[in-house]
């Protein structure tokens, strides 16, 4: 008894004991380090934690890498034992490479837009078929040494196979009924049914000799996370934003838009918001009769901000101004207007422009989202003449620069207010995402479309709500307009939205 609490070997000891044939190695601690054991808890272990999703960060994210780095473990020590594992290790190297760039990529602003695409859902169902080439290597290995030593136990891997077949049959069409629930279960007792299959044989005597390795298992984990802790900062910092393209802005006008200019401040047409206009943009006003307004400032954080040990109001961040402009019809007093005496409304077109400007006091972030809901979409009645454009300006060395938004495109927002008596539901909306180039200042930008309908018969009413990520950067990378759209199931995402509805938008 004494002889076994004081017997300590490590596993390279434990193994040239082996080898030389030296039979003083008391059992217990034998079975503890065998390396067959060993290798098969990691290849049992980590396929268990990487054919499974769990969509909460941060287990979505830690369960595959910790997963493919313990397949990488188990199939590099059986590699030599037969061609099965090593077939098997060729295919945990790719998940291994995989799992590592895929964990990079997701700290650049591009992500979302690549997962999305074709391209990366035939990649997610090659590495899922190629999953379950995997778990092929993982039972014919295991049935080889099964033969090998001539155990008669019975091999219960092919049913897991079977089972993950299934699973990948479910996922191609989408099924998330309740026979999933039920293949959970049969996954969990198929594993730990192989695990018992592989215990016996290892219990029966049967043991190995690993494949020799270069650097040992905690070395390589130790430098594999500093190196994706290095990667995934290095690729938030350089790759975090869009890549926007400006250009220094012209400055020289046609004599018919300055004339168009001079009209528009006449009827009270602000005119920091009107240079900062296309040429095409004014010209559109060459008919203007008339001119709404609405102006305001507002904080992208309006909670309470403590300055000094004292609650305050926070600083305002971003400068909202709505002009509509009335280019085709007869100007109306909106309140005690009626219809005419065959019952129409007075038809009207209307430019309406959403101009908005970063103040000071705007801290820095890595993407930022305008999300519109234009009148023509708000209602039946007005009908769209022109698509939203806009454009985007600041200031840097005396120079004013001027670009396009990264995107300006349709989207669906999931609203879930009364998901329980109706379910989730989707509403329309145009977004227009963007990043701030860095060393520029008094950086604004505007969004314009037109429309036409009557005026009598439905209001107008427009609105832009400001999403911008007020703190540190995400990860995965989630950007301001996945953020708006509702796709954001993050932990480390620190998002503000403003919704200007009185003040960056315009109601008449």
């Amino acid at each position: 008894m004494n002889e076994e609490k004081n017997f300590s070997l490590t596993d390279d000891e434990l193994r040239n004991v082996f080898e030389g044939g030296n039979s003083q190695v008391p059992i217990r601690i034998a079975e503890e380090v065998t390396p067959w054991k060993k290798a098969m808890q990691n290849l049992l272990v980590g396929f268990g934690i990487s054919a499974t999703s769990i969509s909460y960060f941060p287990l979505d994210f830690i369960l595959p890498a910790v997963g493919s780095v313990l397949l990488f473990f188990g199939f590099r020590s059986l590699r030599k034992e037969n061609r099965a594992f090593a077939f098997g290790c060729g295919i945990s190297v790719l998940f291994f490479l995989y799992t590592f760039a895929f964990s990079v990529f997701e700290a650049c602003s591009v992500f979302g837009e690549f997962s999305e695409t074709v391209p990366a859902t035939v990649l997610a169902y090659f590495f899922m078929f190629l999953r379950l080439a995997e778990i092929t290597a993982i039972v014919k290995g295991v049935g080889s040494v099964q033969k090998k030593a001539g155990f008669e136990g019975k091999n219960q891997g092919w049913k897991l196979v079977f089972w993950y077949g299934v699973m990948c049959a479910f996922a191609v069409f989408n099924y998330t009924g309740i026979l999933v629930f039920a293949l959970i279960a049969v996954y969990v007792i198929l594993i730990v049914r192989l695990y018992k299959f592989s215990s016996a044989l290892d219990a029966a005597g049967f043991s190995i000799r690993p494949a020799k390795v270069r650097i040992g298992n905690k070395a390589f984990s130790i430098t594999t996370a500093v190196l994706l802790i290095v990667s995934i900062v290095t690729a938030n910092v350089f790759f975090g934003s869009y890549p926007m393209k400006f250009g220094v802005r012209a400055n020289e006008t046609a004599k018919s838009v300055d004339s168009v200019k001079t009209k528009l401040v006449s009827l009270g047409f602000p005119k920091n918001v009107l240079d900062d206009l296309s040429n095409e943009e004014i010209l559109d006003c060459k008919n203007a009769k008339q001119i709404l307004l609405e102006k305001s400032s507002e904080p992208i954080y309006d909670g309470i901000v403590f300055k000094n040990g004292k609650e305050t109001n926070p600083a305002n961040d971003i400068e909202f101004t709505t002009v509509a402009v009335l280019v085709s019809g007869n100007i109306i007093d909106r309140e005690t207007y009626e219809p005419n005496e065959n019952g129409t409304y007075e038809r009207q077109e209307w430019k309406i422009i959403h101009h908005f400007r970063l103040l000071p006091t705007k801290k820095s972030s890595e993407t930022e989202c305008i999300e519109l809901m234009p009148t023509y979409i708000s209602s039946n009645v007005w009908r769209k003449t022109k698509d939203v454009t806009g454009k985007l300006l600041f200031e840097k060395e005396g120079k004013t620069y001027v670009g396009d938004y990264y995107s300006v495109e349709k989207g669906f927002k999931q609203e879930d207010a009364f998901s329980d008596l109706f379910g989730e539901t989707q509403s329309e909306k145009i977004y227009a995402d963007f990043s701030v180039p860095k060393g520029g200042k008094n950086f604004r930008g505007y969004l314009s479309y037109s429309v036409f309908g009557n005026l009598g018969e439905e209001i107008i009413y427009s609105y832009i709500t400001f999403y911008s990520c007020y703190s540190f950067p995400t990860y995965p990378a989630t950007t301001a307009k996945e953020y708006a759209l509702g796709k954001n199931n993050n932990l480390f995402t620190m998002f503000r939205e403003q919704t200007p509805r009185a003040i960056g938008g315009i109601t008449y």
